[in-house]
């Protein structure tokens, strides 16, 4: 496009090809929920909270599953000795989010983060809601890090709220 090899008439081809080679798309396996992979850009400020893997695995001893009682008990525990840090939800969808934050080099895959609403108002309740942390972009030019977030099980009331933004920003984009 910069060298003229690409005629005006076909740059808004070429824009829509962006958009959909910048989309991360899943296929669809037909056992999963659809509404698990929709996902619409938004932002609103929260707040979140670290808990390392190891920290957790130390204080159970244990295997345990997401939504056993004693990790949930246990990594609220963590949560409450942790440090708040604030950030930016630049993404949604019903089974996590990705989150803007500054790099502190605090967060690591596989370590589980919970949420709590910051400064902006949000159209559900995210007030502890838990994730476990899939993947890290770390943004070098801006000391910033992109944090791919997996939400734990959580409440169908609010999975329903966060559905309907879901795709209410997909139906205004």
């Amino acid at each position: 496009l910069d060298r003229g090899w690409v005629p005006e008439d076909d740059s808004s081809l070429l824009d829509t090809a962006r958009e959909k080679l910048v989309r991360a798309n899943q296929k669809w396996d037909g056992h999963t929920n659809r509404r698990e992979l929709e996902r619409t850009p938004c932002t609103f400020e929260i707040e979140s909270v670290i808990v390392t893997k190891d920290s957790i695995d130390e204080e159970l001893k244990t295997s345990y599953q997401f939504t056993d009682e004693k990790f949930l008990e246990t990594l609220t525990s963590l949560v409450e000795d942790g440090r708040s840090e604030l950030g930016r939800i630049i993404d949604l969808s019903a089974g996590g989010l990705a989150l803007l934050v500054q790099d502190k080099d605090q967060a690591h895959e596989s370590d589980f983060i919970t949420f709590s609403p910051g400064a902006d108002p949000m159209p559900f309740d995210i007030s502890g809601m838990h994730g476990r942390i899939l993947r890290l972009e770390r943004m070098e030019d801006r000391e910033q890090l992109i944090v791919h977030v997996s939400f734990l099980p959580y409440n169908q009331d609010v999975r329903r709220q966060v559905i309907q933004v879901v795709y209410d920003g997909v139906e205004a984009a």
